[in-house]
């Protein structure tokens, strides 16, 4: 799932999240989020404030500070810099995909929708890049993916199919 914390600094008891696979974050005093979904193949911690330490099970650390992430893939472990407001948004109704992969646009479709998503006959290959808002219509989505990446669609009760235009 997903998780928001926010920490009040002390020293002496530092405040420890364990992951699954063995991934931990130490933490003295901060604000920050996880994901951590069994559906995608990564674990992500954002820092919004002050200062976390990540360390995988094969002891690698990273240190992270504000408007940084630590990615967890394949054990591997990465920093990069990130907007850690605007990937927190999602405790608010928004969620920001940047270079999302089609499963996480698929659970994000599902957790704010209901809606499944198929993609037949697309390249896997394609960044996901969109703003979802929990109030939107499914078909205003749809319609602003199939723009977005040149599809046509059709949707069902319980599902929205993509595929390339003819």
């Amino acid at each position: 799932g997903e998780a928001f914390f926010d920490v009040t600094p002390d020293i002496e008891n530092p405040f420890t999240v364990h992951l699954r696979n063995g991934l931990s974050v130490r933490v003295l005093g901060t604000s920050f989020t996880v994901q951590s979904y069994a559906e995608l193949p990564f674990q992500q911690i954002d820092v919004l404030s002050g200062k976390v330490t990540v360390s995988a099970p094969d002891n690698e650390t990273v240190e992270l500070v504000s408007d940084q992430k630590a990615t967890y893939r394949a054990t591997k472990l990465s920093r990069q810099t990130t907007n850690a407001a605007q990937k927190a948004a999602w405790r608010t109704g928004t969620v920001v995909l940047v270079n999302a992969s089609f499963a996480e646009l698929r659970l994000r479709m599902r957790q704010l929708y209901g809606k499944n998503i198929v993609f037949e006959d697309v390249s896997q290959n394609i960044s996901i890049h969109i703003t979802l808002h929990r109030t939107a219509q499914p078909l205003e989505i749809a319609d602003e993916i199939a723009a977005l990446y040149g599809l046509s669609y059709r949707i069902t009760p319980d599902k929205i199919v993509f595929q390339p235009q003819k």
